[in-house]
Parts: structure tokens; sequence; C-alpha cells
């Protein structure tokens, strides 16, 4: 007897990725299994393809939607959870028990994804396989897989249970492959087909550093921030709101992550990160600056330092705009009234005598002069 195409077959799991029954998952289950079962007794126009993989996870990534939308509703909180279309979530919006549900589907998602690639890896090595659709997971997989991970990892932040804490590393690595696999499909697309535009790249980007910090991964999370800095416009996908940076960076310094990590391990490095932004072309913006400046409020002479790279920044623009080298002052960082408010305020901390509050007054004349340039 005829049986449903695999077009049908998909749509009807498209279907389910958009319900809000209870069943869903399990229906949806129910019509894959169906489609490999019938593609196993040798109706192989019923083995599913990359479109069929991807509606799946679509259920399961709508799933954790429902999850937290029920936990809004229950909790008489109906703030939005989802800011546009960026998962940008509030933190610890779900109860445990519904935190572990909504892991527990990133896990099946995960192994999804890997099957997707294991069935086109056996495909390919099978010369005589009569079916040529790809299982090949593309930029839609990774884009549903990626957005729910950081979705529950943003559910774990700060919990106090060791099972969350384990969770939460698993979630910050996994977003990060993802993040960069989404990454290089993307490069395959023209600019306007690439799904996520450029706020939600990134969101998804800071998402990802922010869970690497909490999760204790300083050393990951310090180079997935210079990896983006050194792809900045380098025709990798990557080009992301200069908010970004000052986000995360203002958020790194003051976290210490659930395993105790100091921030003082990303303010070590935050003389390698400014040059990064240099190498790479970008120029820091004054916000990226203050943060750091902020961040060094007990440690005067090294928020002197980051100020004198701002100012040395600023001069070398000058100078080059003169040499007719095309310096452009105005894309230099210059110091604000915020940046000297916070290098007075580092030294203020530390005045205990007369000698000191010389010390002060230098500053203040230093000051003077840089916002005279």
């Amino acid at each position: 007897p005829p049986f449903p195409s695999n077009h049908t077959f998909s749509n009807i799991l498209k279907v389910w990725s958009k319900s809000k029954h209870p069943d869903a998952v399990e229906k949806a289950e129910e019509t894959f299994g169906n489609m490999e079962a019938l593609a196993e007794r040798g109706y192989v126009e019923n083995e599913p393809d990359t479109i069929a993989y991807n509606a799946l996870l679509s259920v399961y990534s709508n799933r954790v939607t429902t999850l937290l939308e029920d936990e809004i509703r229950s909790n008489g909180n109906l703030h939005e959870g989802r800011q546009g279309q960026g998962h940008v979530l509030e933190k610890n919006l779900m109860s445990s028990d519904a935190l572990k549900l909504a892991y527990k589907c990133t896990q099946r998602m995960d192994e999804i994804v890997r099957n997707m690639k294991s069935t086109s890896d056996r495909k390919n090595q099978n010369r005589n396989s009569i079916t040529k659709e790809t299982t090949q997971p593309d930029i839609i997989s990774y884009k549903i897989l990626l957005q729910t991970y950081l979705d529950v990892g943003k559910n774990m932040l700060d919990r106090e249970e060791e099972s969350s804490r384990e969770s939460l590393k698993i979630c910050a690595h996994a977003s990060r492959i993802l993040f960069m696999k989404y990454l290089k499909e993307s490069v395959k697309r023209p600019a306007g087909k690439r799904l996520l535009k450029t706020a939600e790249v990134s969101r998804c980007f800071g998402g990802v550093y922010n869970l690497l910090v909490a999760a204790g991964k300083m050393q990951e999370a310090k180079e997935f921030l210079q990896f983006g800095m050194q792809s900045q416009g380098q025709g990798q996908g990557l080009n992301l709101d200069a908010s970004v940076y000052e986000n995360i960076i203002r958020q790194s310094v003051h976290s210490k992550g659930v395993y105790g990590v100091a921030s003082s391990t990303f303010l070590d490095d935050a003389g390698d990160i400014l040059k990064s932004f240099h190498d790479s072309g970008s120029v820091p913006s004054v916000g990226v600056y203050n943060s750091f400046i902020e961040a060094l409020s007990d440690s005067p002479e090294r928020a002197d330092k980051i100020m004198t790279q701002m100012v040395d920044s600023y001069h070398k623009a000058l100078e080059d705009m003169i040499d007719g080298k095309g310096g452009n002052p105005k894309s230099a960082a210059r110091p604000n009234s915020f940046s000297l408010h916070s290098v007075l305020s580092a030294h203020s901390k530390k005045c205990k005598n007369a000698s000191s509050m010389e010390e002060i007054n230098k500053i203040v004349g230093r000051m003077e002069e840089i916002l005279a340039l």
C-alpha cells in the first residue's frame, strides 16, 4: 500500500514543532520513528533527510520554550522572557524540575545532530546508497541547537545545585562549539540569508561568552573573546555590535563564576585583550576602556596604565592624521569625564596622608590636560 511521502511526514513534524500539546514531543518521535521503520523496510524515499531532522529539533526547542513560558505563568510573571528573536532570557525563571526536563531536551537534540552526521557519513561511504537525500547538519540545525543551549544555560546561572553546575559547563562548551559551526555554515550563504541578523549574532556571542565565564572556563572565554575581536569584519560571518564588547567586559570583571573564579584572572589579561582589538584593526570604544578602569578601582597603578593606553591611542590617531597617514581621531577612544572620575576614585581610595594628596593633585592636573585634548 502507498505510504505518506517524506514531504508529508516532514510537514507533520513541522506541525508538532509549533504545537503546545503536552504530548507533542512523543507524537513527533513516533512520526520520526515511522519514517525510519519504513526506510529500514526498503522504502528509502521515506528515510529522514535534513529537513525532517531539523523539524524534530524544532519540536524539542519548542518544548523548552513551552516549559519556560509555563514557569513564567505559574510564577505570575508575565514578563516576556525573550527579547525579539535574540533568546535573551531572565535568569532562574525555571524551577529545578522544569530545568532538568529542558536540559534533557538539549541532550536529545545533541543526539539527533550526532545521528544526522553519522547517517550522512555512512551514506557517503556507501556508494550503492539509493537515496541521495542529505542528512548533514546545516545552518538551521546549528541555529536551533545553539539557541536552545543558550536558553537552558542562561537558566543555570547562579544556581547552587551541583548537577546544575556540571550541566552549565556542558552547555557553555557545547554552545561555543555550535556558535563556531554556525559561523562556518553562515559564510557559505549570502549576507542576507544567514538566518541570524547582526544584533542576534551579537547576543548569541555575548550569551556564549557569559556561559563560559559563569562555568569558570576563563581561558576558553578569553580565547573566544579574542577570536571575536580578530575575526571582526574578516569575512568569517562575524560583525558584532560595539556594545557587545563593553557588556562582555563589564560582566566579566564583576563575575566570579560558579566555581569562584576570581575576576582578577580576566583583569590580568586587560592589556592583551585591548592589544587584540588593535591588532585586529578594530578600535576599542571608550566604554571598553572605562569598563576596565572602573573594575580596577582597587589598583590605581593598573587603572593608570589602561588610561595611558587610551590616551596614547588617541595621540597616535592625531599624529597619523597630521602626518597624512590616514589617522582619524574621531574613531579613536577619547577619555571622557567618567574615565577620569574612575581613575581619580581609584587613587582616592589609597589616599592616606599628605604625600597621597600631593599625588592626587598631580593626577587632577594631568586630567585637565587630557580633557583639553
